[in-house]
């Protein structure tokens, strides 16, 4: 599935269109082709011819479709690959081009053709035991910013074996991004809060549209997807691991806890060790078991019930579901798509999931709710993208910067830092060669606690007390504390104290419970005191500025620490102490942000 940029008549806005590979898409992409032939950009008169000629009044360029047939052929005598016939390759690549052509530059697009050319040579078609060339053509000196328009072209191509290529490439490419995005003073640049944003609203997004609008229909559709989400959101899996769940996953131990078998790579996180591939799942991925809550557990129990019907399966996610929900006119196509299986069942890739994700984009977030997909002014990205502004801008409601199915993955490698989970086993996860990209998360920590206490305060801000409805499912205590003091303020409840207001509902009945709390009655350390307004929100301010400080420089030296790590008590020991000093700092950023948010209500 191909993702289209249109611009409309308004300024900086941009209409999405989604070109699935089916029926229609050869009709869609001439059709382009003749309006570029008319508007005089596109000089041809056929969109058959294997050289096209541009236009834009300055450059004339041509695009060169001329690819070894006899390279293409080899690999199907030779290699015995499953690929389609090459004029329906060589139509697939047109497409793509035409489409881009309606947001790229014909010089750009030029440069993306010759890389592709580049890239068909070394790889003889994406060959999957090619993939060690990869990194050579993404750290060569190559237009970096052809690398992500040639993934959305590897995701568009009918061939049926190149999902590990493409794993493989946007894995390199990521790396790639990471160690080319430091300024001259060697700072990695920053991250915005609205891509941390765009992170949490699609969280709340998803989870609004599975409990209050999702059909049952959408809901097969979209399974395999918040399945993704809920999962690799705890765990960090990659999206090819994901894919490969077993089908009995879910089991239950001795305390009667959820226990989750998942697949890890046995390929990644080694350095300095010879990788030997078996192009075998047993052989290339090892299975774990890690706990799980019960709502991921319930979750999947309700999916393998749902698609028992559709047939036996080794993995969790049923394609012969997902293929069910697919217009009757598209499933021939579709399946055709991987090949024949005969009477093996078809495995779900992680194309098919990029596909449901860009839908989810497409029909839900767009089209049912009426959001603009806006897109990150990345380093080494296409000029042409929608960019934001101000660094440190938010989104508006009506905006939502695109997620990719592999950021999840470095999320939750972050939550684990901020949560409870042991640093070594953060450490196991992310592995050697994961780190550099997971590095740049670590960064910016401060970022990410921002939007954690900005989404909040958006959702404090229309809550009603009287029906106990805060952030949180189930409230903890702090906000139980929060809960309390907007009530008491609302009501007009507080005693005098020294330096200013006590709002603790016990203490107002003479009762010194949360006295003793605070530190042996240390009004300044108590969550329910509030001295002079100004000068209390001055001092919490500067508090807040100093823990996004440490938050950031923790952060980075957690990140070093685990890049470093060579298996010694020591750095165990250093890893532990800078983990507890990170949790420490999150919960008192949430704790001052609290105060704030209050101050703020009630202005």
């Amino acid at each position: 599935m191909l993702l289209v940029q249109r611009k409309t008549n308004t300024e900086g806005i941009y209409t999405t269109e989604f070109i699935e590979y089916d029926s229609d898409w050869i009709d869609k992409a001439k059709k382009e082709f003749n309006d570029f032939k008319d508007k005089g950009v596109i000089l041809n008169n056929s969109f058959d011819d294997l050289i096209w000629e541009l236009t834009n009044q300055v450059d004339s360029p041509t695009l060169n479709f001329n690819f070894s047939e006899v390279l293409y052929q080899k690999q199907i005598s030779k290699y015995k690959r499953d690929m389609v016939d090459f004029e329906q390759l060589i139509n697939c690549v047109k497409a793509f081009f035409v489409f881009k052509l309606i947001s790229t530059s014909i010089m750009h697009l030029q440069r993306i053709l010759n890389v592709l050319k580049s890239v068909i040579v070394s790889t003889e078609y994406f060959n999957p035991k090619k993939t060690d060339k990869i990194s050579e053509m993404i750290n060569a000196k190559k237009p970096a910013s052809t690398f992500v328009p040639l993934l959305e072209l590897f995701e568009f191509l009918p061939i049926n074996d190149i999902d590990d290529f493409k794993e493989e490439w946007e894995f390199h490419y990521e790396h790639y991004l990471e160690d080319h995005s430091m300024t001259k003073e060697k700072k990695l640049q920053r991250r915005t809060l609205a891509e941390f944003q765009s992170y949490f609203y699609f969280d709340r997004l998803f989870k609004d549209f599975w409990k209050h609008s999702a059909t049952n229909e959408e809901k097969l559709y979209f399974y395999p997807l918040y399945l993704w989400w809920k999962i690799t959101n705890v765990l960090p899996q990659r999206p090819r691991e994901f894919c490969l769940i077993p089908y009995d996953c879910i089991n239950e131990d001795d305390r009667g806890e959820y226990i989750l078998s998942i697949r890890r790579s046995n390929l990644k996180g080694q350095k300095g060790q010879k990788k030997i591939k078996t192009h075998t799942i047993d052989g290339d991925y090892s299975l774990f078991e890690y706990p799980v809550s019960n709502e991921i557990a319930l979750l999947i129990k309700d999916y393998q019930q749902l698609v028992e019907k559709y047939g036996e399966s080794k993995f969790l996610l049923s394609y012969e579901a997902f293929l069910s929900t697919l217009p009757v006119s598209n499933r021939g196509a579709a399946k055709a798509n991987h090949g024949d299986h005969g009477d093996t069942p078809i495995i779900f890739t992680r194309t098919t999931l990029s596909s449901i994700l860009i839908n989810f984009y497409a029909k839900v977030l767009q089209k049912k709710m009426g959001l603009q997909i806006i897109y990150n002014n990345r380093p080494n990205l296409s000029k042409e993208k929608v960019i934001l502004g101000e660094k440190e801008a938010l989104l508006k409601p009506s905006e939502i910067m695109k997620i990719n199915l592999g950021d999840t993955r470095h999320m939750a490698i972050i939550n684990m830092v901020m949560s409870d989970v042991s640093p070594i086993l953060v450490r196991d996860f992310t592995g050697h060669e994961d780190m550099n990209t997971t590095f740049h998360y670590f960064g910016h920590l401060d970022q990410l606690v921002k939007c954690i206490t900005y989404y909040k305060y958006q959702e404090l801000r229309s809550i009603n007390v009287d029906e106990a409805q805060l952030w949180f499912d189930t409230p903890s205590r702090e906000d139980e504390k929060i809960r309390t003091i907007y009530k008491m303020k609302k009501e007009g409840r507080f005693k005098e104290v020294d330096g200013g207001h006590c709002y603790s509902d016990k203490f107002f009945k003479d009762d010194i419970t949360h006295c003793i709390e605070a530190n042996n009655g240390e009004c300044e350390s108590c969550d329910f005191f509030e001295g002079d307004p100004t000068k209390y929100r001055e001092k919490l301010d500067r508090m807040k500025e100093e823990l996004e400080t440490g938050l950031q420089e923790d952060g980075f030296y957690f990140g070093n620490l685990l890049k470093s790590y060579k298996n010694t008590l020591n750095e165990d020991s250093e890893l532990i102490r800078t983990h507890i000093n990170i949790q420490q700092k999150v919960h008192e950023y949430l704790s001052i942000e609290k105060k704030l948010i209050l101050e703020q209500i009630n202005e």
